[in-house]
């Protein structure tokens, strides 16, 4: 079966193999989304990509990364055409992994509700698509610590796009002091239900675990415009998470 749809040239000497599936849109270099990466993160310094899906973001936070290294990891079908990409970019530093990132470790299986361009754990979709296979399911911080241990004391982003599972990833990292400086974390779009006043229960619970850790919310633009709630009317399809201990230069 093919697999490859075709090859194309990214920006910064990089290419991204396009998907072969009926269900995946093309991805281009996210120009504006790496503009605002550079500054984010400094030259060298190391990134997790959770939920890293083909590499369409990993690709682009290794580059940005100027020398460092990413942790790509994905649960799903999409991570073959991670690892083609993380082949055809050798002059990046890609470790692919593919497990769940969750808040207790064991095994969950993956749902999808497009064949499997992309999903999650089936607990957090509510069972709306098909099952696939389980997957081992790891809390983040000790799967560093086992895996990339070298890398944690650079690591200055992690990236969370798990279809509604962020907060629960985010929660894991309570009981331990260790904060990655910046999250880039997906709001889930599921969570916009009612009116645009409401604050649903999952956008509710996401803004405060991130408070509860130290984070300010921003709009993932610079400059750097505070998220005024989680209300509705506020929704952005991403969240910039900043901690309180780490100063963002945005100039």
């Amino acid at each position: 079966m093919k697999m490859v749809r075709r090859v194309d040239r990214w920006a910064n000497s990089s290419y991204f193999a396009q998907w072969e599936h009926p269900s995946e849109a093309d991805k281009n270099w996210p120009k504006e989304w790496f503009n605002l990466l550079e500054h984010l993160v400094s030259p060298g310094c190391n990134i997790v990509d959770i939920g890293a899906h083909g590499g369409d973001t990993t690709i682009p936070l290794a580059v940005a990364s100027r020398g460092g290294e990413v942790v790509a990891i994905e649960m799903g079908p999409p991570i073959d055409m991670l690892k083609i990409n993380a082949r055809l970019n050798p002059q990046l530093k890609i470790h692919v992994h593919k497990v769940a990132v969750s808040d207790v470790e064991g095994s969950v299986r993956y749902m999808s509700g497009c064949g499997g361009c992309n999903g999650g754990i089936d607990t957090v979709l509510e069972g709306k698509g098909k099952a696939g296979e389980r997957v081992p399911a790891v809390r983040l911080l000790p799967f560093l610590q086992d895996q990339h241990p070298e890398l944690l004391s650079n690591l200055c982003m992690v990236k969370i796009d798990t279809e509604g599972h962020d907060a629960a990833i985010l929660a894991s990292l309570a009981s331990d002091p260790w904060r990655p400086p910046v999250v880039w974390v997906e709001w889930f779009a599921g969570y916009k239900k009612g009116p645009w006043s409401s604050c649903s229960e999952g956008s509710q619970r996401l803004f405060t675990v991130a408070a509860d850790l130290g984070y300010s919310l921003y709009r993932p633009s610079l400059p750097l415009t505070p998220i005024k709630g989680c209300q509705n009317r506020y929704y952005e399809k991403d969240l910039l998470l900043v901690h309180k201990n780490h100063h963002l230069d945005q100039t």
